[in-house]
């Protein structure tokens, strides 16, 4: 009954957390389960490293190539089912008129796993960095729509300056969210769509590699194999410890994995 939420690659998590989730549907056991998703898994991640290897062969190869391999690997991580009501994934719409804007939206209506595609396709698409157009049709929104992190707005700093006014980044961007260093720059380029992507009631258990303070932006810098590799041990690790530390005490815990 878990409901996901996701800007960009939060969105992309969504897609993979459903693939694992449909590897693990019919298991006689919790046993079996959890086999079956740490298989499933490392198919995904062996078909992910053969992708990426032609782009992330040299500093900062993936500007603006990003999109391909995402749509490449779309294909294989899109779910057979989209469960109603349980995705939202927040975009910037752009809006006409006199003067155009990129107004913060969320979609959460999927009729087909095509407009599923379609919506991860649109709020992972940071302009230059994934992919070289800066929007993507949405049929759901009958709007151009781009990712929802729009790192060439500086709106955004008058968005997180509200939110912290008005209490709104309690919910939009919690301070165990970030160390307050330079990944303050993740809630502030987020805040305004996470206001109109997470609901608000419920436990929100943010999933991002900015609490702890484990992300490093010089790593956008670093390539090979062995670090592509070194970002799965870490990322198992940061995970890990936040288990221990009861971060996801809020999640019925399945018992094959206690």
């Amino acid at each position: 009954n878990t409901k996901l939420a996701g800007i960009s690659s939060g969105a992309i998590c969504a897609q993979f957390i459903l693939k694992l989730e449909e590897a693990a549907s019919g298991a006689s056991s919790g046993a079996e389960a959890a086999a079956r998703v740490r298989a499933h898994a490392q198919e995904i991640f062996a078909s992910l490293d053969r992708r990426i290897a032609p782009v992330l062969w040299w500093p900062l190869g993936f500007l603006g190539r990003m999109g391909l391999l995402l749509d490449d690997l779309g294909k294989y991580l899109v779910p057979k089912i989209v469960p109603e009501g349980r995705i939202r994934m927040g975009v910037r719409r752009l809006t006409g008129g006199m003067v155009p804007a990129l107004v913060p939206d969320v979609v959460t209506n999927f009729a087909s796993v095509e407009d599923f595609s379609s919506a991860v396709a649109a709020t992972s698409c940071v302009w230059l960095v994934v992919r070289l157009e800066p929007v993507r049709w949405l049929r759901q929104k009958c709007s151009f729509c781009c990712d929802g992190c729009n790192p060439f707005s500086f709106f955004c700093f008058a968005e997180y300056f509200h939110h912290l006014r008005t209490g709104l980044a309690e919910r939009t961007a919690p301070r165990h969210t970030f160390t307050g260093g330079l990944d303050m720059i993740y809630p502030i380029w987020n805040c305004g769509v996470m206001e109109r992507t997470l609901p608000k009631r419920g436990a929100h258990i943010w999933l991002t590699p900015t609490v702890g303070g484990n992300l490093k932006l010089w790593n956008a810098l670093r390539f090979s194999g062995w670090f592509a590799g070194e970002q799965y041990r870490l990322g198992y690790d940061h995970a890990r410890g936040l288990d221990l530390q009861g971060y996801f005490s809020a999640l019925s815990r399945r018992v094959a994995l206690k």
